[in-house]
This record gives structure tokens, sequence and C-alpha cells, in this order.
């Protein structure tokens, strides 16, 4: 089966392209009901990544990590704090999401529909469920996963996870930089999510420099 994966390259260009309107209209979060089992949240991210559905993605995903990683763009510790309060505008995620969708193709050299995940390779972290998906292009690997977790409403994308390696020295400045304590909690929460990428980082062998990098942000948030 063929599915779809957010390459760190391309994230990495949307995140540098991205901005923030704090009038833009905000999104209040909710708790819709995600996909049952890990392998339909990337089908159904899938799905809604080609038909451009950006209320599709964000139920597949979490409010909070897209709220950090468009906060690095800046390094904004007061917008990641008003994000976190009143939701990530609608205007800024319609604007990451589509220009990711828009970019994929020239950056990557391939459409969403021709990458392929490999086998799934579960891991549990600190009580909550990972399945991790090696990407293939064809039978040449990416050298890249994508994540999903286990919620207790169903299975959700992992952005940090998946995205987390190459913007770990990023996200260890923020958190250096933050001094709002709520701000410092929700990050400390993060820290599931970047022992996972940290895990399967050590197990591939692929990027010394990811591997360091992922652990010297997990022992800051794990301080």
């Amino acid at each position: 089966m063929k599915r779809s994966i957010a390459v760190v390259l391309l994230v990495a260009m949307v995140v540098a392209a991205c901005g923030s309107d704090p009038e833009a209209a905000t999104t209040t979060t909710t708790h819709p009901e995600l996909p049952e089992r890990p392998e339909l949240a990337v089908d159904q991210m899938v799905a809604a990544l080609m038909l451009g559905d950006v209320d599709a993605i964000r139920r597949l995903t979490s409010d909070r990590q897209l709220a950090i990683i468009v906060a690095l763009e800046g390094g904004g510790t007061e917008e990641l704090a008003a994000m976190l309060d009143l939701g990530v505008p609608v205007e800024v995620a319609e604007n990451f999401w589509l220009s990711f969708i828009e970019g994929f193709p020239d950056l990557v050299g391939e459409s969403i529909e021709d990458m392929e995940f490999r086998t799934s390779i579960p891991q549990r972290v600190r009580e909550i469920e990972f399945v991790s998906y090696p990407v293939a292009f064809g039978t040449a690997s990416a050298g890249t996963e994508w994540f999903v977790r286990s919620t207790e409403y169903g299975w959700q994308v992992d952005l940090l996870a998946t995205f987390g390696g190459p913007f770990a020295s990023a996200l260890e400045s923020l958190v250096k930089r933050t001094t709002d304590p709520a701000v410092v909690n929700m990050l400390k929460g993060e820290v599931p999510s970047v022992e996972a990428a940290y895990r399967r980082q050590v197990e591939r062998g692929n990027s010394e420099r990811v591997k360091n990098a992922l652990e010297g942000l997990l022992d800051l948030l794990s301080g």
C-alpha cells in the first residue's frame, strides 16, 4: 500500500515560510474521534494531504505540536504562549499545511501518492504506545519515518516525533529561552514524543548528529 510521509526538508521549508497574525481567527480545541488503528491514522492523513483538507489534517494532528513548530520560525516564546492559550490561528494553520502540500512535489521530486511506508515498528514510551513507519521511494529508503501515537481518543499523527530530529537544536534553544511556567510545563509534556524519536535514531544509527541533538533536548526537557 502506498502512503505519504511529511518529509523533513519540506517541513523545514514550510516553517521558514510560515507567519502568524495575532488578529486572525482561532480554532477552538476539541476532541474529535480519532482512528481506532495506527494505520488508519496514516491513511487518513495521506487522504487529507492529497485533498488539501486542512480541517482533517488538524483533526489528525496535535494543535499544540503545530504551535511549537510554528513558533520555531521566529523563536517566539510569547507567540507560542498565545497560541497555547487561544489556539493556532486558522490562517497560520492553512498557510503551513497548504504550503506543505504545494511544495511537496518540487522539493521531494515525488508525488505524495508515490511514497510508501514499510513495516510498522511499535514501541512503548512512558506508558504511551507509538508506531513508526519507515518511508521508502520504491525500493530506496528515504531515511525518515512517520510516527503515530495512541491517545484516549484514538491514534494521532505525532509531528514532534516525526520531525523532532532536525528541529531538536532549535527546540532546545526555545526551551532555554522560555520563562513562562505554563509553556515550560507544556514543553516538558512532549518528552514522550522526543524520546520515541530518540530511541529510533539510536536503533537506526543513521545520523549521529540528529541522535545527539535529540539526546540533548531530551535531557533538557527531563531535567
